[in-house]
């Protein structure tokens, strides 16, 4: 099975200003300056992350050659940014002015930019952790899409699979942020946030990830050849594009990012929701066939029917003289090989066989089976409004 993932760019912070009737006094120096090398290491990890991605065509060098330097890539990253709240947490309960004294602005990804600046500690903390999802995902697809052609497919998406659930829980850590920042408010400064750090965006980029690991699944499941019962695989891909269709009606309600590279990603879910719901049918008259004809011819039918949505898709996007985004073209075609093969084999062995007629019932797919569930990730640290209790965490102080 043919695996194409979608990417998102790393955010980039710009700034951080201080407020200029904040109250400094109130804070040492030299925690101040400690503070902010704190932060400045962070946004440095995020740098170098961003340039690795810009050689990542070479994958025998850097952290791509294997499992181990991307491990410690990620956790460079994942460990600063980490560092970096558990210090914060500690540190707002001694300095408040820490909550609101800076001016944090990021550059969106995924929705129109804007140079907005807002003075809460969890903005520039949601970004963070947004980025760290971000590059769990990228690392996925560039692993998965284009070095498993090198070799190693099957050790390769074990790994990503798991990055992907990671990736899906720093997503819902961002929207948790975000949620509290709805209910306790910190800083001046009330304008909208950009869209792409929305709740709806957050939970939309959540499903593409669990999607997307979910794919995995199932495409190991095929490989495998279905060692726990032919319709393993039919659950498995019922349930992907079922995550595909909730990603689908959440990222068409995010009606505050109308933008180029969102609506990419979108046209791409509504793809996989066709794609995939077509390879369900298809591999589901396979695995009922034997058993009942007339459901397995149905199937079959209903596969080809379904395949020609995302048929449709690549002609349009031929007819605007434009590629669809993520290779999606590749995905359109290899399914509809398959679902053809399939509908050819079915026919021949109903005509030499069964010798069924075509039936006007219809019948039920098997229930979906859920594999892929995102990692539970929450902030190291509790926040001062958070919590009644002060953190029993020793302060780190760099002088």
């Amino acid at each position: 099975m043919l695996l194409r993932f979608v990417t998102f760019a790393l955010k980039e912070s710009v700034g951080p200003s201080e407020k200029v009737d904040a109250n400094w006094k109130s804070i040492p120096p030299n925690v101040k300056r400690s503070f902010e090398l704190r932060r400045a290491e962070c946004i440095a990890k995020f740098g170098w992350v961003r340039d690795q991605f810009k050689q990542s065509n070479n994958y025998a060098t850097g952290f791509w050659k294997n499992f181990e330097e991307r491990e410690k890539l990620i956790n460079c990253v994942v460990d600063a940014v980490n560092d970096y709240a558990k210090e914060l947490a500690a540190l707002l309960y001694h300095y408040p002015v820490l909550a609101d004294g800076y001016y944090y602005c990021w550059t969106p990804c995924l929705s129109p930019q804007e140079t907005i600046y807002f003075d809460d500690f969890r903005y520039d903390l949601q970004n963070m952790y947004f980025n760290v999802g971000v590059i769990l995902v990228n690392v996925s697809e560039r692993l998965v899409c284009w070095q498993s052609a090198h070799g190693h497919a099957s050790a390769l998406q074990k790994e990503c699979y798991h990055y992907l659930l990671q990736a899906a829980g720093y997503f819902c850590l961002a929207k948790d942020i975000s949620d509290d920042m709805e209910l306790y408010v910190v800083g001046d400064v009330r304008l909208a946030r950009p869209g792409d750090v929305s709740a709806s965006v957050l939970e939309f980029c959540h499903l593409v990830a669990i999607g997307q690991a979910q794919e995995i699944g199932s495409a190991r499941s095929t490989e495998n050849g279905q060692s726990e019962g032919k319709m393993l695989t039919v659950r498995l891909l019922h349930q992907t594009f079922k995550i595909y269709e909730e990603a689908h009606k959440v990222g068409l309600n995010c009606v505050a990012v109308d933008h180029n590279i969102f609506n990419e990603v979108l046209t791409f879910v509504k793809l996989k929701v066709d794609v995939f719901k077509s390879l369900t049918y298809s591999y589901a008259s396979s695995g009922l066939f034997d058993s009942n004809p007339a459901a397995g011819l149905w199937f079959a039918n209903q596969s080809d029917l379904l395949a020609a949505n995302a048929i449709t898709e690549k002609r349009t996007s031929g007819l605007q003289k434009k590629k669809l985004p993520f290779r999606g073209d590749e995905l359109v075609d290899d399914c509809r090989i398959f679902v053809q093969r399939n509908i050819e084999r079915c026919r021949k062995i109903n005509s030499l066989v069964h010798r069924t007629n075509a039936t006007e019932d219809s019948f039920e797919l098997p229930p979906p089976t859920v594999l892929a569930q995102k990692k539970d990730i929450r902030l190291p640290a509790a926040f001062p409004h958070q919590t009644v209790a002060r953190p029993t965490v020793k302060i780190s102080i760099g002088v």
